[in-house]
């Protein structure tokens, strides 16, 4: 008597729930491989699912990439934006939007280096990238604008100075982290990391 086919392990899962798994399984892949050293098999394993089921979704590792990155930064200027919406002054407002920025830096592992990686190598996701941090530039500008009005900050503070070197602080932190997680906690050192950049706000303008 022949044996019974085996059941497949892979997950017949809805396909919200499936696109979801994907993307947190390549983003896994990702930090572990490197972008390049990844392929889609890889991210199939890890998603538990087949490699047509990747492609059901996304055309390519690639779309994948992009998917992540648009992804992270929609719901990070999202959140910027419930910052700014609420009652708290510039201060505690730019406070709370750098400590975010902390946050999710901390959490998103790998997928800085992915995005390096793609750009240096491939110059992919270029426009996304500079979008977001046109978008972030903006937005932190505002913040300091605003405290400029409010008192809050010193009335002569060059505010597209000051953004770009807090973009360039996180920036760099970011970077740090990911290459150095052991020895790099953004999250134990928040509360100092932002008391320096708040101070750099406040007092770029007097030094």
């Amino acid at each position: 008597m022949p044996d019974a086919p085996k059941k497949s392990t892979r997950r017949k899962l809805p396909e919200s729930v499936r696109r979801e798994a994907i993307l947190k399984a390549a983003q896994l892949c990702f930090a572990r491989r490197g972008y390049t050293e990844t392929s889609v098999s890889d991210i199939a394993d890890a998603a538990q699912l087949t490699k047509g089921g990747v492609y059901f979704h996304f055309a390519s590792k690639e779309e994948i990439r992009l998917a992540l990155i648009r992804e992270f930064t929609s719901q990070t200027l999202s959140a910027i934006d419930n910052i700014v919406d609420g009652d708290a002054g510039a201060t505690q407002n730019l406070r709370k939007t750098l400590a975010l920025l902390l946050e999710r830096m901390s959490r998103e592992d790998g997928l800085l280096l992915s995005v390096i990686e793609a750009v240096a190598r491939h110059h992919s996701g270029i426009d996304e990238i500079r979008a977001y941090y046109q978008a972030l530039s903006t937005k932190i500008i505002h913040l300091i604008l605003d405290g400029r009005a409010s008192g809050e900050f010193h009335g002569e503070i060059d505010a597209e100075m000051v953004a770009e070197a807090l973009l360039s602080m996180l920036s760099g932190l970011a970077l740090h982290h990911e290459l150095d997680r052991a020895g790099v906690h953004l999250c134990k050192q928040q509360d100092q990391m932002i008391d320096y950049m708040i101070g750099i706000a406040r007092g770029a303008a007097n030094g």
